[in-house]
């Protein structure tokens, strides 16, 4: 590393911080989720009904993770990617203190609508100060170590949620310690995350861009690659972010060791980004893109062997498994890859219509995989998952067919 390049190492750094901050207000639905769902039987819900009504809240969490992802963009490109980043910690971390107050099925629904109307500004904002601050022979490199933030900081935050379980605590009081590690880190974030180099050419150069508009991306196979690309590898994501600590109690865990458990899918999942991102500079984007559908197979592969999994152990190894497989590939899809398609400045407005569509795919991963678990076992929405990938990957090949002469930037 050379001394031009540390600060934006640094930067990169509080980049991770800040969001793996932020999943700590993401992941403790999930992971407080059987604790929860014990509460609530204790007030009367059967089993089957309370986990239908969180599947419902995560859906519709989605839904509404999903608005705030196409609105995004518009709001980071008017604040700036600083102001952006803190906003929506700070409205996040708000939103989960409410939901640990709140005693109905009606009041964690707008609390945690809220929260992920927040927290979709995070991400679009780490995009565009990544690119503010890296070449573009680095953007790989640099968001797959930034992705770092939502993969191991989600191996961290679920570590941490599960010690605090493990101890004896419950939902609420994960609620409440995740509210207070996002707070805390947006402090460190306020004082020392900068924008971009302080060179006022390159400031000059950046605010010459503007949105890019919709219909010009829309007509562009690569760009609706990554969007197929990102639908797949985020239903999958979703899914098992939200559903294996249940999963893992299922097949006979503590609550705490499920939680635990759970994490070796982003841990993975890191290790998989850093990987790809490294990689991936070295080929150039469209090479990027071919790996999208290679990581697309994967996936499905390892999807289909949870139908064989008789043992925890098994069990284990497949989401390790699926994590190597398909982090890379999902963090390159909402993440370099709009630095790939535009100039920094409009990449978060790219990012967040690209991670937008990655999330409709998203809305399966509450309501409609609770209902295939309960009505199929977890056989039926492990299948599910397997042939999803495998038709995301047949569109996936016939676009990058398409896109193999586009122009990277096209005016």
């Amino acid at each position: 590393m050379t001394n031009s390049e540390r600060p934006a190492w640094r930067m990169a750094l509080l980049l991770i911080l800040g969001y793996t901050a932020y999943y700590f207000c993401r992941t403790n639905f999930s992971v407080g989720r059987p604790s929860q769902l014990a509460e609530l039987a204790r007030l009367g819900m059967t089993s089957e009904a309370a986990t239908v009504a969180l599947g419902r809240i995560a859906t519709i969490g989605v839904v509404a993770g999903i608005c705030g992802k196409f609105l995004a963009g518009r709001v980071v490109h008017k604040l700036g990617g600083v102001p952006a980043f803190l906003l929506g910690g700070l409205g996040a971390a708000l939103a989960t203190v409410a939901f640990s107050r709140s005693t109905s099925i009606g009041l964690f629904g707008v609390c945690w609508v809220a929260n992920r109307l927040f927290q979709a500004v995070g991400w679009p904002s780490a995009v565009r100060i990544v690119g503010s601050w890296f070449t573009a022979g680095n953007y790989g490199k640099a968001m797959g170590i930034v992705s770092l933030s939502w993969l191991f900081g989600d191996a961290l935050a679920r570590a941490a949620q599960a010690r605090l379980l493990a101890t004896g605590g419950e939902w609420r009081g994960v609620y409440l310690a995740s509210a207070g590690v996002l707070l805390l880190i947006l402090l460190l974030c306020a004082l020392f995350l900068r924008e971009r180099p302080v060179a006022p050419e390159v400031k000059q150069a950046q605010e010459a861009h503007e949105p890019i508009p919709v219909r010009a991306l829309f007509a562009r196979p690569a760009f609706l690659c990554i969007c197929v690309a990102a639908f797949g590898f985020t239903l999958v994501n979703v899914t098992l972010s939200e559903w294996l600590p249940v999963y893992f109690t299922g097949i006979g865990l503590s609550q705490g060791n499920a939680a635990l458990a759970s994490g070796l899918y982003p841990l993975m999942g890191g290790v998989s980004a850093v990987g790809f991102g490294i990689w991936g500079d070295r080929i150039g984007s469209q090479g990027r893109q071919k790996l999208l559908l290679v990581g697309l197979l994967l996936t499905a592969l390892a999807m289909a062997g949870f139908l064989l999994a008789r043992t925890p152990q098994i069990a284990f190894a497949l989401v390790a498994l699926s994590g190597l497989v398909s982090g890379g590939p999902y963090a390159y899809s909402v993440g370099a890859a709009a630095l790939d398609l535009v100039a920094p400045k409009q990449a978060a407005s790219v990012n967040g219509i690209i991670d937008g569509m990655g999330y409709l795919g998203a809305i399966l991963a509450g309501e409609a995989v609770a209902r295939l678990a309960v009505a199929l076992g977890w056989n039926g929405a492990f299948a599910a998952l397997a042939v999803v990938c495998l038709v995301a990957s047949v569109f996936s090949a016939l676009l990058i067919r398409r896109s193999s002469t586009e122009s990277p930037h096209p005016s």
